[in-house]
């Protein structure tokens, strides 16, 4: 589940890294800094995730292994410590979905500079291709409108 988290955020941070430099205004600096920090804090979040469960999953495998040869008690022990990496796991994601949250906010002030900037083509542009995205997601949905972040 990380792994794809990962790879769907390391893919937006790609191509808004992209678009950043396509409208990078030399006066008013990068409208997207706060957007790539973001996304930067995402991905280094996932990473951590990634690696919390992957540790737990190791540390289980081997509580079993070195129970056979140290005993219960030995056994308990690591039990005790996957709990804990456990929980260290639960309140990580927690935070992720927490500043997921928050990046509504940094996006939805991202989409305001930005839309500042276009000319009057691009704007007509812009709600064009977004009314067009609107009535292709309600048909494909039943009306139902796109998904938002929480």
């Amino acid at each position: 589940m990380y792994a794809c988290y990962l790879e769907l955020i390391q893919e937006v941070l790609t191509n808004t890294e992209k678009s950043s430099l396509m409208h990078c205004i030399p006066k008013h600096g990068l409208w997207d800094r706060p957007v790539l920090h973001f996304l930067n804090l995402l991905q280094h979040l996932a990473q951590t995730l990634s690696y919390l469960s992957g540790h737990v999953s190791n540390v289980k495998e081997e509580a079993e292994l070195l129970a056979e040869h140290l005993g219960q008690d030995t056994f308990t022990q690591l039990q005790a410590t996957c709990n804990e990496f456990e929980q260290h796991e639960k309140a990580t994601l927690q935070a992720f979905w927490r500043i997921l949250a928050v990046g509504a906010t940094v996006l939805n002030d991202n989409s305001t500079k930005r839309s500042q900037q276009f000319s009057a083509d691009e704007t007509r542009r812009y709600n064009l291709a977004f009314e067009k995205y609107l009535n292709y997601y309600r048909s494909q949905r039943g009306n139902a409108s796109p998904p938002t972040l929480p």
